[in-house]
Protein backbone atom coordinates (compact mmCIF):
# COMPACT_ATOMS: atom_id res chain seq x y z
CA UNK A 1 0.00 0.00 0.00
CA UNK A 2 2.91 2.62 0.67
CA UNK A 3 4.26 1.43 -2.47
CA UNK A 4 1.16 2.51 -4.38
CA UNK A 5 0.93 5.29 -2.53
CA UNK A 6 4.40 6.53 -3.16
CA UNK A 7 4.32 6.23 -7.07
CA UNK A 8 0.74 6.98 -7.84
CA UNK A 9 -0.25 3.50 -8.97
CA UNK A 10 -2.12 0.01 -8.47
CA UNK A 11 -0.60 -3.12 -7.01
CA UNK A 12 -0.53 -5.09 -10.30
CA UNK A 13 0.86 -2.16 -12.33
CA UNK A 14 4.02 -2.35 -10.01
CA UNK A 15 3.69 -6.29 -10.46
CA UNK A 16 2.92 -6.76 -6.39
CA UNK A 17 0.15 -8.80 -7.02
CA UNK A 18 -1.41 -9.99 -10.15
CA UNK A 19 -4.67 -8.51 -11.19
CA UNK A 20 -6.93 -11.50 -10.36
CA UNK A 21 -5.32 -11.22 -7.06
CA UNK A 22 -6.25 -7.49 -6.75
CA UNK A 23 -10.13 -7.91 -8.18
CA UNK A 24 -10.37 -10.98 -5.87
CA UNK A 25 -9.33 -8.86 -2.67
CA UNK A 26 -11.87 -6.36 -3.53
CA UNK A 27 -15.26 -8.08 -1.41
CA UNK A 28 -12.85 -7.17 1.65
CA UNK A 29 -12.81 -3.46 1.07
CA UNK A 30 -15.91 -1.50 1.40
CA UNK A 31 -17.25 -1.87 -1.87
CA UNK A 32 -17.97 1.19 -4.53
CA UNK A 33 -21.11 0.12 -5.69
CA UNK A 34 -24.57 1.51 -4.68
CA UNK A 35 -25.91 -0.32 -1.98
CA UNK A 36 -22.67 0.01 0.57
CA UNK A 37 -22.20 3.46 1.29
CA UNK A 38 -18.86 3.73 3.10
CA UNK A 39 -18.23 7.47 4.95
CA UNK A 40 -15.70 8.98 3.09
CA UNK A 41 -15.54 10.70 6.24
CA UNK A 42 -13.19 7.95 7.58
CA UNK A 43 -10.09 7.62 5.57
CA UNK A 44 -10.56 3.98 3.90
CA UNK A 45 -7.05 2.11 4.55
CA UNK A 46 -6.36 1.48 0.34
CA UNK A 47 -4.69 2.69 -2.36
CA UNK A 48 -7.44 4.78 -4.25
CA UNK A 49 -7.90 4.43 -8.63
CA UNK A 50 -6.04 7.30 -9.31
CA UNK A 51 -6.30 9.24 -12.87
CA UNK A 52 -4.19 13.00 -11.68
CA UNK A 53 -1.35 14.10 -14.33
CA UNK A 54 0.08 16.06 -11.85
CA UNK A 55 2.93 15.78 -9.06
CA UNK A 56 2.16 17.22 -5.70
CA UNK A 57 3.37 20.61 -5.13
CA UNK A 58 6.47 20.42 -2.80
CA UNK A 59 6.11 24.28 -2.40
CA UNK A 60 2.40 24.26 -1.08
CA UNK A 61 1.78 27.28 1.54
CA UNK A 62 -1.15 27.76 3.59
CA UNK A 63 -4.69 27.83 2.56
CA UNK A 64 -4.80 25.38 5.95
CA UNK A 65 -8.80 26.64 6.66
CA UNK A 66 -9.77 26.53 3.01
CA UNK A 67 -9.15 23.05 2.74
CA UNK A 68 -10.30 21.62 6.32
CA UNK A 69 -13.36 23.07 5.36
CA UNK A 70 -13.77 21.91 1.92
CA UNK A 71 -13.01 18.36 3.18
CA UNK A 72 -15.53 18.94 5.81
CA UNK A 73 -18.20 20.05 3.06
CA UNK A 74 -17.54 17.29 0.88
CA UNK A 75 -17.13 14.26 2.59
CA UNK A 76 -20.49 15.17 5.37
CA UNK A 77 -23.12 12.51 6.10
CA UNK A 78 -26.38 12.31 5.27
CA UNK A 79 -26.19 14.79 2.10
CA UNK A 80 -29.17 14.41 0.30
CA UNK A 81 -28.87 16.55 -3.16
CA UNK A 82 -25.89 16.60 -5.17
CA UNK A 83 -25.03 20.13 -4.78
CA UNK A 84 -23.69 19.57 -1.11
CA UNK A 85 -21.46 17.23 -2.53
CA UNK A 86 -20.00 19.82 -5.31
CA UNK A 87 -17.80 22.77 -5.00
CA UNK A 88 -15.93 25.50 -6.93
CA UNK A 89 -13.13 27.32 -6.66
CA UNK A 90 -13.31 30.51 -8.50
CA UNK A 91 -10.99 33.36 -8.46
CA UNK A 92 -8.63 35.85 -10.70
CA UNK A 93 -6.59 33.57 -12.83
CA UNK A 94 -2.99 32.93 -10.68
CA UNK A 95 -4.41 33.35 -7.72
CA UNK A 96 -3.88 29.39 -7.24
CA UNK A 97 -7.10 27.66 -7.59
CA UNK A 98 -5.64 24.01 -9.43
CA UNK A 99 -2.66 24.11 -7.12
CA UNK A 100 -5.14 23.94 -4.03
CA UNK A 101 -7.26 21.55 -6.20
CA UNK A 102 -4.83 19.41 -6.02
CA UNK A 103 -3.01 19.76 -2.44
CA UNK A 104 -6.39 18.84 -1.51
CA UNK A 105 -6.42 15.10 -3.76
CA UNK A 106 -2.99 14.42 -2.48
CA UNK A 107 -3.65 15.24 1.06
CA UNK A 108 -7.38 13.68 0.86
CA UNK A 109 -6.98 10.79 -1.48
CA UNK A 110 -7.64 8.23 1.35
CA UNK A 111 -11.07 9.41 2.02
CA UNK A 112 -11.73 8.15 -1.65
CA UNK A 113 -12.18 5.02 -3.42
CA UNK A 114 -11.66 6.61 -7.14
CA UNK A 115 -9.76 10.39 -7.76
CA UNK A 116 -10.40 11.39 -11.40
CA UNK A 117 -8.84 14.85 -12.75
CA UNK A 118 -10.55 16.33 -16.13
CA UNK A 119 -8.53 19.55 -17.95
CA UNK A 120 -11.75 21.18 -18.59
CA UNK A 121 -10.46 23.58 -20.85
CA UNK A 122 -12.02 22.51 -23.68
CA UNK A 123 -14.24 19.81 -25.55
CA UNK A 124 -10.72 18.06 -26.55
CA UNK A 125 -8.71 18.52 -23.49
CA UNK A 126 -12.48 16.99 -21.41
CA UNK A 127 -12.19 14.15 -23.97
CA UNK A 128 -8.20 13.20 -23.64
CA UNK A 129 -9.05 13.28 -19.63
CA UNK A 130 -11.95 11.08 -20.07
CA UNK A 131 -9.55 8.58 -22.48
CA UNK A 132 -7.15 8.45 -19.58
CA UNK A 133 -9.99 7.86 -16.70
CA UNK A 134 -11.60 4.96 -18.67
CA UNK A 135 -7.70 3.39 -19.15
CA UNK A 136 -7.38 3.41 -15.17
CA UNK A 137 -10.94 2.32 -14.33
CA UNK A 138 -10.38 -0.62 -17.47
CA UNK A 139 -13.31 -0.15 -19.00
CA UNK A 140 -14.05 -2.41 -22.07
CA UNK A 141 -14.89 0.47 -24.04
CA UNK A 142 -11.30 2.40 -23.48
CA UNK A 143 -10.06 1.98 -26.80
CA UNK A 144 -13.28 2.00 -28.77
CA UNK A 145 -13.17 4.25 -31.91
CA UNK A 146 -16.80 6.30 -31.25
CA UNK A 147 -15.50 8.58 -28.65
CA UNK A 148 -19.16 9.31 -27.58
CA UNK A 149 -19.04 5.53 -25.80
CA UNK A 150 -15.82 6.22 -23.89
CA UNK A 151 -17.70 9.28 -22.62
CA UNK A 152 -20.70 7.22 -22.06
CA UNK A 153 -18.89 4.59 -20.31
CA UNK A 154 -17.02 6.98 -18.19
CA UNK A 155 -20.26 8.65 -17.11
CA UNK A 156 -22.35 5.01 -16.24
CA UNK A 157 -18.91 4.18 -13.83
CA UNK A 158 -19.34 7.33 -12.48
CA UNK A 159 -23.61 6.72 -11.66
CA UNK A 160 -23.03 3.28 -10.75
CA UNK A 161 -20.49 3.67 -7.90
CA UNK A 162 -20.17 5.89 -4.57
CA UNK A 163 -16.80 7.39 -3.26
CA UNK A 164 -15.15 9.02 -5.93
CA UNK A 165 -13.88 12.42 -6.29
CA UNK A 166 -13.87 14.10 -9.73
CA UNK A 167 -11.93 17.23 -10.33
CA UNK A 168 -12.51 19.59 -13.15
CA UNK A 169 -10.05 22.24 -13.36
CA UNK A 170 -10.06 25.28 -15.13
CA UNK A 171 -13.75 25.37 -16.21
CA UNK A 172 -14.72 27.61 -18.83
CA UNK A 173 -17.60 26.61 -20.28
CA UNK A 174 -20.62 25.06 -18.02
CA UNK A 175 -22.12 23.20 -20.97
CA UNK A 176 -19.15 20.78 -21.41
CA UNK A 177 -19.79 18.96 -17.98
CA UNK A 178 -22.95 18.24 -18.83
CA UNK A 179 -21.63 15.60 -21.44
CA UNK A 180 -20.01 13.55 -18.98
CA UNK A 181 -21.47 13.99 -15.33
CA UNK A 182 -24.14 11.63 -14.47
CA UNK A 183 -27.83 12.85 -13.60
CA UNK A 184 -27.51 11.81 -10.20
CA UNK A 185 -24.07 11.77 -8.28
CA UNK A 186 -22.92 9.22 -5.57
CA UNK A 187 -19.61 11.19 -5.34
CA UNK A 188 -18.10 14.37 -5.34
CA UNK A 189 -17.58 17.01 -7.59
CA UNK A 190 -14.74 19.94 -7.27
CA UNK A 191 -13.87 22.59 -9.84
CA UNK A 192 -11.55 25.68 -10.17
CA UNK A 193 -12.85 28.20 -12.64
CA UNK A 194 -12.50 32.17 -13.22
CA UNK A 195 -16.44 32.01 -13.50
CA UNK A 196 -17.84 33.81 -10.26
CA UNK A 197 -21.62 32.21 -11.56
CA UNK A 198 -21.76 28.59 -11.65
CA UNK A 199 -25.66 28.51 -11.71
CA UNK A 200 -26.81 24.87 -9.87
CA UNK A 201 -23.69 22.85 -10.87
CA UNK A 202 -22.01 23.65 -7.49
CA UNK A 203 -21.46 25.58 -4.23
CA UNK A 204 -19.02 28.62 -4.98
CA UNK A 205 -15.77 28.70 -2.45
CA UNK A 206 -14.19 32.20 -3.73
CA UNK A 207 -10.10 31.27 -3.39
CA UNK A 208 -8.27 35.15 -2.51
CA UNK A 209 -4.63 36.06 -2.31
CA UNK A 210 -2.38 34.63 0.25
CA UNK A 211 -1.76 37.06 3.47
CA UNK A 212 1.39 38.45 4.05
CA UNK A 213 2.29 36.17 6.50
CA UNK A 214 1.15 32.94 4.39
CA UNK A 215 2.89 35.32 0.92
CA UNK A 216 5.99 35.54 2.95
CA UNK A 217 6.62 31.62 3.85
CA UNK A 218 5.79 30.87 0.08
CA UNK A 219 8.00 33.19 -1.09
CA UNK A 220 11.01 32.63 1.24
CA UNK A 221 10.11 28.61 0.37
CA UNK A 222 9.98 29.39 -2.69
CA UNK A 223 13.08 31.23 -3.99
CA UNK A 224 14.97 28.37 -1.75
CA UNK A 225 16.98 31.20 0.54
CA UNK A 226 16.80 29.18 2.95
CA UNK A 227 16.77 25.05 2.90
CA UNK A 228 13.24 23.55 3.28
CA UNK A 229 13.42 22.96 7.08
CA UNK A 230 15.02 25.99 8.07
CA UNK A 231 13.57 29.02 10.75
CA UNK A 232 12.46 32.35 8.78
CA UNK A 233 14.29 34.49 11.13
CA UNK A 234 17.48 33.06 9.64
CA UNK A 235 16.91 35.53 7.21
CA UNK A 236 18.77 38.97 7.58
CA UNK A 237 16.15 41.85 8.64
CA UNK A 238 17.06 43.44 5.43
CA UNK A 239 15.78 40.60 3.23
CA UNK A 240 12.54 39.91 5.40
CA UNK A 241 11.96 43.34 5.14
CA UNK A 242 12.24 43.01 1.18
CA UNK A 243 10.52 39.58 1.12
CA UNK A 244 7.82 41.61 2.92
CA UNK A 245 7.55 44.18 0.21
CA UNK A 246 7.90 41.65 -2.69
CA UNK A 247 4.60 39.80 -1.46
CA UNK A 248 2.95 43.83 -1.35
CA UNK A 249 3.68 44.46 -4.67
CA UNK A 250 2.43 41.24 -5.99
CA UNK A 251 -0.98 41.88 -3.85
CA UNK A 252 -0.03 37.93 -2.42
CA UNK A 253 -1.00 36.43 -6.03
CA UNK A 254 0.65 32.86 -5.60
CA UNK A 255 1.55 32.87 -9.66
CA UNK A 256 3.50 36.08 -8.98
CA UNK A 257 5.01 35.20 -6.08
CA UNK A 258 6.26 31.47 -7.78
CA UNK A 259 7.55 33.64 -11.00
CA UNK A 260 9.36 35.81 -8.24
CA UNK A 261 10.53 33.16 -6.02
CA UNK A 262 12.23 31.11 -10.18
CA UNK A 263 13.71 34.29 -10.54
CA UNK A 264 15.73 34.56 -7.58
CA UNK A 265 16.71 30.37 -7.09
CA UNK A 266 17.83 30.86 -10.79
CA UNK A 267 19.76 34.10 -10.59
CA UNK A 268 20.57 34.08 -6.42
CA UNK A 269 20.02 38.17 -6.49
CA UNK A 270 18.38 37.80 -3.43
CA UNK A 271 15.09 39.35 -1.98
CA UNK A 272 16.60 42.55 -1.69
CA UNK A 273 17.99 42.43 -5.38
CA UNK A 274 14.63 41.03 -7.13
CA UNK A 275 12.78 44.50 -5.30
CA UNK A 276 15.46 46.89 -6.67
CA UNK A 277 15.07 45.50 -10.14
CA UNK A 278 11.58 44.85 -9.76
CA UNK A 279 10.65 48.41 -8.83
CA UNK A 280 13.00 49.68 -12.05
CA UNK A 281 11.62 46.61 -14.88
CA UNK A 282 8.45 45.79 -12.96
CA UNK A 283 6.82 44.75 -16.68
CA UNK A 284 9.75 42.60 -17.79
CA UNK A 285 9.71 40.95 -14.80
CA UNK A 286 5.39 40.10 -15.07
CA UNK A 287 6.89 38.43 -18.96
CA UNK A 288 9.25 36.85 -17.33
CA UNK A 289 7.85 32.87 -16.20
CA UNK A 290 11.35 31.23 -15.75
CA UNK A 291 12.89 27.96 -16.53
CA UNK A 292 11.48 25.72 -13.86
CA UNK A 293 8.19 26.28 -13.70
CA UNK A 294 6.33 23.38 -15.79
CA UNK A 295 3.59 23.25 -13.70
CA UNK A 296 1.79 26.68 -14.87
CA UNK A 297 3.82 27.81 -17.45
CA UNK A 298 2.41 31.02 -18.87
CA UNK A 299 3.27 34.23 -17.17
CA UNK A 300 1.44 36.67 -15.28
CA UNK A 301 1.46 38.98 -17.80
CA UNK A 302 0.06 36.20 -20.28
CA UNK A 303 -2.21 34.93 -17.60
CA UNK A 304 -4.03 38.16 -17.10
CA UNK A 305 -3.68 39.16 -20.53
CA UNK A 306 -5.73 36.54 -21.88
CA UNK A 307 -8.51 37.36 -19.64
CA UNK A 308 -8.27 41.00 -20.42
CA UNK A 309 -8.51 39.96 -24.51
CA UNK A 310 -12.02 37.43 -23.60
CA UNK A 311 -13.19 40.63 -21.86
CA UNK A 312 -12.57 43.09 -25.25
CA UNK A 313 -14.30 40.52 -27.39
CA UNK A 314 -17.59 40.13 -25.28
CA UNK A 315 -18.08 43.83 -23.98
CA UNK A 316 -16.58 47.46 -24.87
CA UNK A 317 -18.32 48.79 -22.06
CA UNK A 318 -16.79 46.18 -19.75
CA UNK A 319 -13.47 46.65 -20.98
CA UNK A 320 -13.88 50.64 -20.41
CA UNK A 321 -14.67 49.74 -17.12
CA UNK A 322 -11.79 47.69 -16.51
CA UNK A 323 -9.51 50.50 -18.06
CA UNK A 324 -11.35 53.37 -15.73
CA UNK A 325 -10.35 50.79 -12.81
CA UNK A 326 -6.94 50.80 -13.87
CA UNK A 327 -6.17 54.12 -12.73
CA UNK A 328 -8.02 54.33 -9.44
CA UNK A 329 -6.97 53.08 -5.91
CA UNK A 330 -7.68 49.62 -6.14
CA UNK A 331 -9.56 48.72 -3.60
CA UNK A 332 -12.74 50.21 -3.32
CA UNK A 333 -14.08 52.18 -6.63
CA UNK A 334 -16.99 53.47 -6.11
CA UNK A 335 -19.72 52.59 -8.85
CA UNK A 336 -21.27 55.79 -8.98
CA UNK A 337 -17.78 56.87 -10.43
CA UNK A 338 -18.78 54.59 -14.17
CA UNK A 339 -22.41 55.73 -13.99
CA UNK A 340 -21.03 59.59 -13.33
CA UNK A 341 -17.20 59.19 -14.95
CA UNK A 342 -17.41 57.43 -17.61
CA UNK A 343 -20.22 58.77 -20.50
CA UNK A 344 -18.16 62.72 -20.24
CA UNK A 345 -15.31 60.78 -22.09
CA UNK A 346 -16.06 57.29 -23.29
CA UNK A 347 -17.80 57.10 -26.67
CA UNK A 348 -18.84 53.11 -25.77
CA UNK A 349 -20.24 54.33 -22.65
CA UNK A 350 -21.77 57.17 -23.36
CA UNK A 351 -25.35 55.75 -24.54
CA UNK A 352 -24.88 52.35 -22.30
CA UNK A 353 -23.33 54.20 -18.22
CA UNK A 354 -26.25 55.58 -17.09
CA UNK A 355 -28.51 52.49 -17.24
CA UNK A 356 -28.06 50.54 -14.16
CA UNK A 357 -29.28 47.60 -15.53
CA UNK A 358 -26.60 47.26 -18.55
CA UNK A 359 -24.02 48.10 -15.97
CA UNK A 360 -24.54 45.38 -14.06
CA UNK A 361 -24.26 43.28 -17.54
CA UNK A 362 -20.86 44.71 -17.83
CA UNK A 363 -19.79 44.61 -14.54
CA UNK A 364 -20.88 40.44 -15.31
CA UNK A 365 -18.12 40.35 -17.67
CA UNK A 366 -16.07 41.52 -15.30
CA UNK A 367 -16.93 38.64 -13.05
CA UNK A 368 -17.28 36.07 -14.91
CA UNK A 369 -13.19 36.05 -15.36
CA UNK A 370 -12.55 37.55 -11.91
CA UNK A 371 -10.92 40.13 -13.39
CA UNK A 372 -13.18 42.25 -10.19
CA UNK A 373 -15.03 41.80 -6.85
CA UNK A 374 -18.26 43.28 -6.32
CA UNK A 375 -19.28 44.53 -3.00
CA UNK A 376 -23.41 45.10 -3.01
CA UNK A 377 -23.42 46.61 0.24
CA UNK A 378 -21.33 49.36 -0.13
CA UNK A 379 -21.31 49.01 -4.05
CA UNK A 380 -18.16 49.12 -4.89
CA UNK A 381 -15.33 47.22 -7.18
CA UNK A 382 -12.31 46.20 -5.50
CA UNK A 383 -9.04 45.36 -8.77
CA UNK A 384 -5.92 43.16 -8.31
CA UNK A 385 -3.32 45.39 -8.42
CA UNK A 386 -1.31 43.24 -10.93
CA UNK A 387 -4.52 43.50 -13.05
CA UNK A 388 -4.07 47.31 -12.86
CA UNK A 389 -0.12 46.66 -13.35
CA UNK A 390 -0.97 44.29 -16.58
CA UNK A 391 -3.55 46.69 -18.11
CA UNK A 392 -1.12 50.05 -17.44
CA UNK A 393 1.92 48.41 -19.03
CA UNK A 394 -0.19 47.81 -22.47
CA UNK A 395 -1.53 51.53 -23.03
CA UNK A 396 1.28 53.75 -25.28
CA UNK A 397 2.34 56.58 -23.36
CA UNK A 398 -0.24 58.73 -25.25
CA UNK A 399 -3.23 56.40 -23.71
CA UNK A 400 -1.78 56.31 -20.43
CA UNK A 401 -1.66 60.05 -20.16
CA UNK A 402 -5.51 60.34 -21.66
CA UNK A 403 -6.51 57.70 -18.99
CA UNK A 404 -5.03 59.66 -16.21
CA UNK A 405 -6.87 63.17 -17.21
CA UNK A 406 -9.99 61.31 -17.33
Amino acid sequence: AKLCELFGKRPHELGLLNKQSVEESQPTLPSLRHGSSPSPARPAQHVPLWSVPFSRNPFFTGREHLLQSLHDMLTRQGQVTALTQSYALHGLGGVGKTQIALEYAYRYRHSYRAIFWVSAETSETVLTSLVAIAEVLDLPERDAQDHHKIIRAVTRWLGEHHAWLLVCDNVEDLTLLQAFLPSTRQGSLLLTTRLQAVGTIAQQLPVTPLDAEEGLAFLVRRAKVLPLNSARNELAPAEVCAARAIVEAMDGLPLALDQAGAYMEETHCGMEGYLQQYRKLRFRFLERRGHSSQDHPASVQATLSLSVQHVRQKSRLALEILHLCAFLAPDAIPEELLLTGLPQESEPAQESAPDPWLLDEAIAVLLSYSLVQRDSLTKTLRVHRLVQAVLQESFTEQERDAWITR
